[in-house]
This record gives structure tokens, sequence and C-alpha cells, in this order.
């Protein structure tokens, strides 16, 4: 008879402990998903030439819910960064979101870099981009190309920012372009007046070029999207392509041929 309470009692205590041991199941959390995940970390820090105008690869993530974006200048001040976006930039639900990164040229002849941060339900992830000051083959991303055979050149350029003219000749100079003092006339004297220089100007919003009288042979103003005003006429130009210069207004040339 005790033996049979005995195993009454023991069979009792074995369900007791598989209901506590149920209920404790049933009671524990999954681990709680990541607000946004990034499905592959080494696209996170990308960078790319001053030509180039795209990122090198999308960047894809999984939100539980909606997101925004912010880009910013990777330095102390942390300013706006306009010359990069991405897209989409926002999202409004969850779910999982390719996002392709976008640039203006880099005509500065300085690499520049910008971090994109993605915003979801109070986490973050971070996205640097760098975009060199050259292209790939190590040569600057020009606004203006001029090749001259005269041996003093003389050329006004007007705009807002930063303007380097490379001369050609191992030396460069470097002028800052203000709307208070809007002409800036850049002189240089060559020692043999039989060569052939080709001079290289960079800058992110040159406005004005007046290279006129310079026995230019060739003329190239392609990456020069804000040019509004170009002279240049008494050279030796046989043609010239004004197609990427949308703001242009005025515009005096003479070609030869």
């Amino acid at each position: 008879m005790k033996r049979i309470n005995f195993l009454q009692n023991a069979t009792r205590l074995a369900m007791v402990a598989l209901c506590v041991v149920l209920v404790l199941a049933s009671c524990r959390k999954d681990p709680e998903k990541p607000a946004i995940e990034v499905t592959n970390d080494s696209v996170l820090k990308q960078t790319v030439y001053a030509d180039e105008t795209n990122g090198k690869s999308d960047v894809t993530f999984v939100t539980t819910g909606a997101w925004t974006s912010s880009i910013t200048e990777e330095t102390d001040q942390a300013e706006t960064a306009t010359w990069v976006s991405i897209d989409p930039n926002r999202g409004d639900a969850a779910g999982t979101y390719p996002v392709s990164i976008h640039l203006e040229p880099n005509y500065t002849g300085d690499d520049r870099s910008a971090i994109i941060t993605i915003m979801c339900n109070g986490m973050d992830i971070a996205i640097s981009v760098t975009q060199k000051g050259t292209k790939e083959d190590g040569t600057l991303n020009a606004n203006i190309t001029m090749t001259t055979t005269k041996s003093l050149v003389s050329f006004i350029l007007a705009g807002t920012g930063k303007a380097t003219v490379y001369w050609d000749d191992g030396t460069n100079e470097t002028r800052i372009l203000d709307n208070k003092y809007p002409f800036t006339i850049c002189i240089k004297e060559y020692s043999s007046g039989t060569d052939k220089h080709t001079i290289t100007i960079t800058g992110s919003n040159i406005t004005y070029l007046n290279c006129c009288n310079n026995q230019l042979t060739n003329l190239n103003v392609t990456g020069c999207p804000a040019l509004t005003r170009l002279l240049c006429y008494n050279n030796q130009l046989t043609n010239l392509d004004v197609n990427r210069c949308p703001a242009l207004i005025h515009f005096f040339v003479a070609i030869i041929g």
C-alpha cells in the first residue's frame, strides 16, 4: 500500500515539474529583432574616384518599421553634404530596402568624405563614402582644360569657392573666388614659347572665363556646368563643345576652319 502511495506521489511531482517547465517555456521571449540590419557589412565603407557618380555598390538593409536618413560631411563641423545623395532616402514601413548612392563629380582636387546615417526606431547604421580628388589614372577631374603655345598666358576667372590652376610645368596656384571681388586674373610666363602647355583648372563653381588672345588650340569646358559667361575669341580653336554647360548665357568665340 505504501509503495502504491509512493508511486502516486512521484507521478504527481513529475506532472507538476512538467507543468512548471511548460509554463516557463511559454513565458520565454525570443531574442529581440534589430530595428535595422544590413545584409552585407562590407558595403558600409565605400571609396570612389573623382569622376565616378555612383557608389561602388547598393546598400541593402532590413527594417522593422519606417526609417529616415541624413548625410553629413565627415568633418568636425558635420555640415550637410550636398554632393552625395541616396535613393530612396526614406521608407514608410518595415521591409527590405536596396539603396543606391549617387555623387556629383569631384572637381576640387581634394579627397572628400561623407557619412550616410540610416535611422529606424532608435537604431541606426552608418555608411562612409569617400570620393577621391583624382581619377583612377591619377589625373585631376578638371573643370576646364586649355592648350596653348603662347609663352605669356593670361585669363580671368569668376565664381565662388576655390579654383586651382595647374600650369603644366610642375607649378600650381589656388585662388579664392568671391562675389565681392568678382574677377581673378591668372598670369603665367613660360620659359619657352615653342612648347605646348595644357592648363588644367579645377573648381566647383566657376561661372566666368575670359581666355581670349592666348593662341589656344584646344579648350574643354564640358566639366563646368555652372559656367554662365565664356569669352574665348582670338585663339586657334577649330571646335568647342558647350553642350554640358546648361547655364551658359553669354558666349563669344571665333572658330577656325
